[in-house]
């Protein structure tokens, strides 16, 4: 861990990737581990046994990366994920399979199961990148899926194939058989990995348990997910985390305690980061450079069939499935990067390092080595040029707009304060006159870059999707506040924010925005249904106090959010940083909610009033409550009043 920690900080310093310094520096120890000081010997011959990388760094890695994963975008684009994912790593084993058998004296059913283990790709390097760079989060979410969903694919296809090659023949049985057990295993360990999501995820919102709950069951939910499916069920541990990570990440959100999310998340990264260093540090301690060296003609065949066998799955296979209906086209420069930034790492690594003996493991061993170190030290630090070649180093048009909007909104604001610079008398006249001069020099520069964005890249239809969207990401944030402090329960909170997912979905394809999305005017199909089923009578009674409560909250909700939102665009007006006309048709649009929701919540209050009064009772003393708390925790921050005396106070308020 020091070794790695100081390499990492290193890294920063010398501005390469941590992954590809990290395997260097992994390297050179073991070649000074023969003459260094005795300490190094022990580090240098710790042999990585298999298991470690699959039962101990596999489940951190991947249950992290399908956790923040945006599950929106991952459902946007699961077509192409999932085409690069399963025929295209089969398609990727089977070119590298005929390519190193015709041109090396591997037999097919070895070069085959090679060719399984080298299609696998490994991305953290090329995803750190993406994170620094700011580049498109449909790019990130094309080469994180695929990474995620084909490291299943290749571990299980690396299973048949291994037992064809002990079996010494393959025949169209064996074929079936495999194609079948495939789907078993795949979708197998989707199921196992859901299940375990949902269950944890109930768990979490039955129990009020703190940090320490709520990180330590995630933690064993990463691990438990991997382990069932693989020793109990038998099926894909690596879908199965995947599976759970995507559960908690979308559904399972909403059952973390609003207090400890921050922090869960902060844990997670940490354990990703741990874990990815440790890998690649690893990686560097175990090549074996006589046998690499020893095995280089063989490599440039292993090279080459990988490089050409990626282009004909990127520049095949992606474009094909865009054509499909529905499926939005990924573009040629999206293209390039994925197919340059398709490195090899950790999971091609555990896979050869856990086969069995036979003829060729120990030359597979050098070959998957060598491959790795090729696409970490060529790929891994050309990966930037290329995207700047291509452009895609600079954030998206909506983040360099939010951006300066930002920038310009700070600058005149501290404009303003800048008298008071003079008021203390601590400062002169000039110096003010200085800094407010410069102030406006550099308002006047952020204005015109603006003008330029908007005039040079931003149609009008471009600026009405932009307004709508950043409206909507700031009402879902404004819903999650809310939920947070318990001013809307789980399923109201949940309710508007599907609501604002179908509003964003019709403004991003184009299409006018449903008159409706949470109550349809002839009332919800199962609530009609169930008026035709006799008997039912309390249940009905039951549902629909339930109901009038949940439409309550939700039409109290979107009146705040909406007044919210409505502020915010009288201050983009006075930016004057979006076109008039489309700041006004968002506020008709708001207004026309606002007015739509305040209705019914005044129909509710004239229908139920005592019902209503106590909503309203309940709602006022959660505020006050939480009016209460804030200033607690703000004079335990400050150390006025002691930490264990604050907690208890807040326990007094509850």
């Amino acid at each position: 861990m020091f070794i790695a920690a100081v390499t990492v900080a290193g890294s920063k310093r010398l501005k390469l990737p941590e992954t590809v310094l990290l395997v260097v520096v992994g390297i050179v120890l073991v070649q000074l581990g023969e003459f260094g000081p005795k300490i190094l010997h022990h580090v240098v011959q710790y042999n990585i046994s298999p298991e470690v990388i699959l039962f101990v760094f596999l489940p951190t890695l991947i249950f992290e990366s399908a956790f923040h994963l945006d599950f929106r975008q991952l459902r946007r684009n699961l077509w192409p994920v999932l085409t690069l994912a399963i025929p295209g790593l089969i398609l990727s084993t089977v070119m590298i399979g005929l390519i190193v058998t015709a041109f090396t004296p591997i037999p097919l059913g070895p070069a085959l199961l090679l060719g399984s283990i080298l299609s696998a790709t490994d991305p953290v390097a090329v995803i750190s990148l993406f994170k620094q760079l700011g580049a498109p989060k449909r790019l990130t979410v094309l080469v994180e899926g695929e990474s995620l969903f084909n490291d299943a694919t290749s571990i299980v296809v690396a299973r048949i194939l291994m037992g064809v090659v002990a079996a010494g023949y393959f025949s169209a049985d064996i074929a079936l058989s495999g194609a079948a057990g495939f789907l078993i295993v795949f979708l197998g360990g989707i199921a196992v990995g859901w299940a375990a999501g949902i269950l944890t995820g109930f768990v979490l919102g039955w129990v009020e348990g703190g940090s320490f709950f709520d990180i330590s069951l995630t933690t064993i939910l990463a691990y438990c997910s991997f382990l069932i499916a693989e020793e109990v069920f038998h099926v894909s541990g690596v879908m199965a985390t995947v599976a759970a990570g995507i559960t908690m990440g979308g559904w399972g959100r909403a059952k973390i305690s609003p207090a400890v999310k921050e922090y869960l998340e902060n844990f997670w990264e940490y354990m990703a980061g741990l874990a990815n260093a440790l890998i690649f540090l690893l990686v560097g301690l175990r090549v074996d450079l006589p046998a690499l060296f020893g095995s280089l003609d063989l490599l440039f065949w292993v090279l080459l069939s990988m490089l050409v066998s990626r282009a004909v799955v990127i520049y095949g296979l992606v474009p094909l499935v865009g054509t499909l209906p529905g499926v939005e086209s990924v573009n040629r420069r999206y293209q390039t990067v994925m197919y340059w930034g398709g490195l090899r790492g950790a999971i091609a690594l555990a896979i050869v390092l856990s086969l069995d003996e036979f003829a060729y493991r120990d030359t597979f061993v050098a070959l998957v080595m060598g491959a790795v170190l090729f696409t970490l030290m060529v790929q891994g630090l050309t990966i930037e040029r290329l995207m700047h070649w291509l452009g895609l180093d600079q954030p998206p048009l909506a983040d360099r707009l939010s951006r300066a909007e930002g920038l310009l909104a700070a600058k005149r604001h501290a404009l303003k304060r800048v008298p008071e610079l003079q008021t203390g008398g601590l400062f002169s006249a000039r110096i003010a006159d200085d800094f407010q001069k410069s102030l406006r020099n550099e308002i006047d520069e952020v204005q015109n870059s603006l003008l330029k964005m908007r005039s040079g890249e931003l149609d009008r239809e471009q600026e009405r999707w932009l307004l709508f969207d950043r409206n909507f990401s700031e009402e879902k944030n404004y819903y999650y506040e809310m939920f947070s402090k318990g001013h809307l329960s789980e399923q109201a909170f949940r309710d508007l924010n599907h609501s604002l997912d179908l509003q964003l979905e019709a403004v991003r394809v184009g299409l006018p925005l449903p008159n409706y999305t949470l109550h349809p005017p002839e009332g919800s199909p199962w609530r009609r249904a169930l008026k035709r089923i006799p008997g039912v009578e309390r249940l009905r009674a039951w549902l629909n106090v339930a109901n009038i409560a949940r439409d309550y909250e939700e039409a109290w909700g979107r009146c705040q959010a909406s007044i919210n939102i409505l502020a915010g665009l009288e201050e983009v007006e006075r930016q004057d940083v979006t076109l008039p006309e489309i700041v006004a048709e968002v506020r008709r649009f708001y207004r026309k909610w606002y007015e739509s929701a305040q209705e019914r919540v005044d129909s509710t209050a004239a229908q139920f009033p005592e019902f209503t009064a106590a909503m309203q009772e309940r709602l006022a003393g959660r505020l006050l409550v939480h009016a209460q708390k804030e200033v607690i925790e703000e004079k335990a921050r400050t150390g006025i009043i002691p930490p264990e005396v604050a907690k208890g106070m807040k326990k007094e308020l509850m």
